[in-house]
């Protein structure tokens, strides 16, 4: 079964210029993100503080904010049509 021409898919409108700063889009990422730093944290305490997973999280964060870096960058700059 396929869906109705009319309606374009979440792929599609990720495709074109300028869907990152889409807030369903950024939403989804948020959402991406606080739910991997949820099981990281729970990893943390079953592995009882294992540097692996604190290093893990670390990465984790930092990406989550350079996400966030390019959307407030972009925003402010005014690239954003």
């Amino acid at each position: 079964m396929t869906e109705p021409e009319s309606a374009p898919s979440i792929f599609a409108q990720l495709l074109q210029p300028g869907s990152s700063l889409n807030p369903s889009f950024l939403a989804i990422v948020d959402a991406s993100f606080s739910l991997l730093a949820v099981i990281l944290l729970s990893l943390v305490y079953v592995t009882a503080g294992n540097p692996h997973v604190f290093a893990l999280l670390g990465i984790e964060i930092a990406l989550w904010a350079s996400v966030k870096w390019y959307g407030f960058s972009i925003t402010c700059l005014g690239l954003v049509h």
